[in-house]
């Protein structure tokens, strides 16, 4: 359908579909709404309707929405992309390395963006995507990539000192698969403390679930533990609930943490001790520093954008039991 076709179902001039579809000032919002309605009908809509979207795309390349810390991140991400005028796409790689080189190829060969995030970068980039403004959240295999990071070991070691001077000596790690990092942290974190006993239990599982699993394999291979030290929010969720259906108390028999401070975790019966991530401040970071990309290619971060994590003392800790 040309413009004159579509001028003459809308009822209006030749001008006015042309003004409708590049957005001109001087043409009424309702005319504009209806042209557009009426160019999707037709099949002509992106035939025409280019300049309302004369916007920088960016794209998010994420493991998954399931993760709280990802979603969260994403979630400011789009915010602040959205603020500034341009568009964001995203898409999960499902934790895969192949499935995250396919859609870096399409969203830069493919989809042309205009600046790309993404969380775990795997392996290098091809030569030819230097030049496109790229950040990297976490780890990046390419260490010409700028990226914005979490210390999380910094923050474990702040929590093993913490229970270390509350008396406890025997302390437990759970995680699961995808969390050996924050496992590696906790052992080393552990080592400074002399007298100090550290467990690793690693599930199968994830979320929930595998706080449940860890749970039970403590009660069978580590009773005498006296403080869990949780990969994340949900998995200390699981392992409170399986505890207490135990007959165990929190936290007079154990004290459980978390490591990502959910918000509802100030609405359970026993509010959850944890590590606060500080998603916002990441994503800010994150944002300034591809804006600082996209307004010059060559600009590149001397060092890692490094965020502390903080620690969030609440009712499920407390001195060990006698």
């Amino acid at each position: 359908m040309n413009l004159s076709e579509l001028a003459s179902v809308a009822g209006v001039s030749v001008s006015t579909v042309s003004k409708a579809l590049k957005n001109a000032p001087d043409i009424g919002d309702a005319t504009k709404e209806r042209i557009w309605q009426l160019a999707k009908e037709y099949g002509c809509y992106g035939k025409y309707y280019s300049s309302r979207f004369n916007k920088k795309v960016i794209a998010i390349i994420l493991p998954e929405f399931a993760g709280n810390h990802y979603a969260n991140i994403v979630g400011m991400l789009e915010r602040l992309i959205y603020d500034s005028g341009a568009v964001a796409v995203c898409a999960t790689d499902k934790f895969e390395k192949g499935r995250q080189t396919e859609l870096i190829d399409y969203f830069i060969s493919h989809i042309k963006v205009d600046g790309l995030f993404v969380f775990h970068l795997k392996e290098p980039l091809k030569k030819g995507y230097k030049n496109v403004p790229i950040v990297s959240f976490i780890t990046a295999e390419d260490k010409a990539v700028d990226k914005v990071n979490v210390d999380m070991k910094a923050a474990m070691g702040e929590w093993v000192k913490y229970l270390y001077e509350l008396g406890h000596r025997k302390i437990a790690f759970l995680g699961e698969g995808l969390t050996k990092g924050k496992g590696d942290n906790f052992l080393e974190a552990m080592k400074k403390y002399k007298g100090t006993c550290p467990y690793i239990f690693e599930s199968s599982q994830r979320f929930e679930a595998a706080g449940e699993e860890n749970a039970e394999l403590l009660l069978s291979e580590a009773p005498e533990c006296t403080a869990l030290i949780c990969a994340y929010d949900n998995i200390a969720y699981g392992a409170v609930k399986r505890l207490k259906e135990k007959g165990y108390s929190i936290p007079q028999d154990y004290s459980v943490i978390g490591c990502n401070n959910l918000s509802f975790s100030e609405y359970t019966d026993i509010p959850l001790a944890s590590v606060d991530l500080n998603d916002d401040e990441v994503a800010k970071s994150a944002w300034e520093l591809m804006q600082k990309k996209l307004d010059n290619t060559y600009y590149q971060a001397l060092k890692p954008v490094v965020i502390h994590g903080s620690l969030v003392i609440k009712a499920s800790i407390a001195p060990p039991r006698k």
